[in-house]
């Protein structure tokens, strides 16, 4: 036999693996990631947060006691925050957050804060209306608006809670109130509207001479003024007054006046004057602070202009009080006055030439703004 045996093994082509989806790759990529950050978050999230948030905030019963430590050592403002912290922070039910929003009421009523008391009570009633405290709710919501001089709002108040009359004028029920005493097209007019803009005219007319006031006077000034449209004839005439008035203005509006170069020259000349007695009134209200001690400190250093007309006796302070406060509050708007000039001259760089540098005090008596300013010699 000359064919030799092949023990040699068969070689067989090994086969190549099919490859790895390139986009399954990718998913698993994704997955992996997203799991790795979901740990580091868990892991590292502590040392991410803010030092606020690492502080432990205080327990409820903290807050409370705060709270009323605060009160009992009558630092009332501070003691109404911690209140509304307290009730913002604990697990309260309706009527215990009543409860809480009524006292921060009185807090702020104490500092005559009456906007904010107000707020507080009608959040309480808004919560929960609680027997024992409702009727002192109303109550202390009549002296709030009372107080802050909102006399056509406490009608309103008091209209709608008891049904009475109304105090000074515009008497009726709550859907007398509301009934439309005049039309300007879709626009109805109330008679609360109307008490609400007769309101307002007085209390225009009231600002200039409300600083020379205090606070009681103004609003008895207030309520004496308000007594002259307690008749429909007085009511009437004013309604008939803003109705020619708005219909002027919107007719004006409608043939574009606002247009005209010399009536927009006449509105930023209105305005400049308008902003700059806004910014002396700012200045005024931040700036002077009359104390009853003061009053009575300047009284005594004047006493020869409180002199009756025979120029024997000296009027007693009780009966001069209002003057007094009044010289005392113009002494002090001059001082104010000045001060704040003199810093806006220096801040604008206003120079005065020597020519025109003496003070005109004519001009400062009808201004009452001082004149001073410096000066710098003619060329």
């Amino acid at each position: 036999m000359t064919d030799k045996l092949d023990l040699s093994l068969p070689s067989h082509k090994q086969e190549k693996p099919s490859a790895f989806p390139a986009w399954m790759i990718a998913l698993n990529l994704i997955l992996l990631a997203l799991v790795c950050a979901v740990l580091a978050l868990m892991l590292f999230r502590p040392l991410l947060l803010t030092p606020s948030q690492n502080k432990t905030a205080p327990s409820s019963d903290v807050q409370k006691n705060l709270a009323i430590k605060l009160e009992k050592q009558g630092m009332n403002r501070i003691a109404a925050e911690a209140w509304k912290e307290y009730v913002s922070n604990a697990t309260l039910n309706e009527e215990e957050t009543a409860r809480v929003w009524f006292r921060i009421g009185k807090l702020h009523q104490e500092e005559h804060d009456y906007d904010r008391a107000l707020a507080a009570y009608y959040r309480s009633e808004g919560f929960k209306e609680v027997p024992e405290i409702q009727a002192e709710i109303s109550r202390r919501i009549q002296e709030c608006l009372e107080s802050a001089g909102r006399f056509a709002a406490l009608r309103d108040e008091l209209s709608e809670r008891v049904g009475i009359q109304g105090v000074a004028s515009g008497s009726g029920s709550p859907s007398d109130r509301k009934e439309a005493i005049a039309e300007i097209g879709p626009e109805k007019i109330t008679r609360s509207d109307l008490d609400h803009l007769i309101e307002k005219a007085i209390d225009q007319q009231l600002s200039s001479m409300a600083a020379y006031l205090p606070e009681g006077a103004h609003n008895q000034q207030k309520e004496e003024l308000l007594k002259q449209f307690s008749g429909e004839a007085q009511r009437s005439e004013f309604l008939h007054q803003y109705l020619a008035r708005e219909l002027l203005y919107r007719e004006a509006r409608a043939q574009n006046l606002a247009e005209n170069p010399q009536v927009l020259s006449e509105i930023r000349d209105q305005e400049k004057a308008l902003l700059a007695e806004k910014l002396m009134e700012k200045a005024y209200a931040e700036n002077i602070h009359i104390l009853p001690d003061e009053l009575q400190a300047y009284y005594d250093s004047h006493r020869e202009a409180y002199q009756d007309a025979d120029q024997k006796t000296i009027k007693p302070f009780e009966e001069v009080q209002n003057q007094v406060y009044a010289a005392l509050r113009a002494e002090k708007e001059r001082q104010v006055s000045r001060a704040l000039l003199d810093h806006l001259k220096d801040k604008y760089d206003v120079v005065i030439h020597a020519s025109a540098s003496m003070r005109d005090e004519k001009t400062e008596k009808n201004t009452g703004l001082p004149q001073t300013s410096k000066t710098q010699e003619s060329k």
